[in-house]
């Protein structure tokens, strides 16, 4: 059971402070990455250090599962004035229909055969589900394989 010391936080803050953290990694992999935030800014009742991690943890896999010169598409929208969510698109190999059930389980990687190329404890995702349920929100993806692969994080405002 993880204590939560939640506080008023803008998502745009949140999200540039990790991409500043990961901007060697996405220069090493020449990625583009492109933010499309709501115009006005949000504010989220969270943990900001363990919400930090989830946003780690989802930019991350997104920078070493995309290829070289890709893409990473971050998408912020309000919906219904009550939540918001936050998409990460990769630009990725993407993964298999079989895969999509299994990847918040703890310990499970999809890709065996590249654990070593991709390395991870196959830990993160599992993470990553536990916090954004703490906060009352959920998390979900989706990929097609060949095209990459969405997380999507929901939240209450």
């Amino acid at each position: 059971m993880m204590k939560l010391d939640r506080n008023k936080v803008n998502i745009d803050d949140l999200l540039l402070s990790v991409l500043q953290h990961e901007h060697i990694h996405i220069e090493q992999k020449n990625l583009h990455v492109s933010i499309d935030l709501p115009k006005q800014s949000v504010a989220i009742n969270v943990d900001s250090s363990y919400f930090k991690q989830v946003l780690f943890n989802l930019i991350d896999n997104a920078i070493r599962y995309s290829v070289e010169d890709g893409t990473i598409t971050i998408t912020v929208q309000i919906e219904f004035n009550s939540e918001v969510q936050i998409s990460i698109h990769d630009s990725g190999e993407g993964m298999k229909e079989g895969d999509l059930a299994y990847i918040f389980e703890r310990m499970y990687r999809a890709e065996k055969s590249r654990n070593q190329k991709y390395g991870g404890s196959g830990l993160g995702l599992a993470i990553a589900k536990s916090i954004v349920e703490a906060h009352d929100g959920t998390i979900s993806a989706d990929s097609i394989y060949g095209e990459g692969t969405t997380f999507t994080v929901t939240l209450p405002i």
